[in-house]
């Protein structure tokens, strides 16, 4: 995988985050269809920048923090790690992404408020994404 190209998806996944985030206001909840594609877009990138945050990729070409940054290290991954749950474990974000958004399941409704995982989550994940970006801009300073 060319490094530059993980960035640059990595790049425009936070990109897509923060103008869903500011979409949002400091509403998570809303009605009908414009209202919960800005929601379920959030949502989506929420999902795959927790996937490469936490490298949790399993193909060759998934690009995932380990790629990117191999040697970083911090407790705030563990602690989104911890936070964002997996797949397996119930009422989890990840469980509840990937059943109320991503998968078509029977657990999806017509509605869900997404507020209290969601106020829950965005301080934790943008702290590690601020971390990975200080990181990089030391790491590229110190091989120019």
């Amino acid at each position: 995988m060319n490094q530059n190209s993980g960035w640059i998806v990595f790049a425009y996944e936070l990109e897509m985050f923060e103008r869903m985030l500011e979409l949002c206001g400091d509403q998570f909840c809303f009605s009908r269809p414009i209202n919960n594609a800005i929601v379920e877009s959030l949502l989506l990138h929420i999902r795959n920048l927790c996937d490469l945050l936490l490298s949790r990729g399993v193909d060759a070409d998934d690009i995932t923090l380990k790629t990117l940054l191999p040697h970083f290290n911090s407790p705030r991954v563990d602690e989104l790690k911890k936070l964002y749950g997996s797949r397996k474990e119930v009422d989890s974000p990840c469980w509840t992404i990937n059943k109320r958004l991503a998968h078509s399941t029977l657990v999806r409704s017509e509605t869900f408020d997404y507020s209290p995982m969601l106020t829950q989550l965005t301080p934790v994940l943008r702290s590690v994404i601020s971390e990975v970006q200080q990181a990089r801009v030391q790491t590229e300073g110190n091989t120019s």
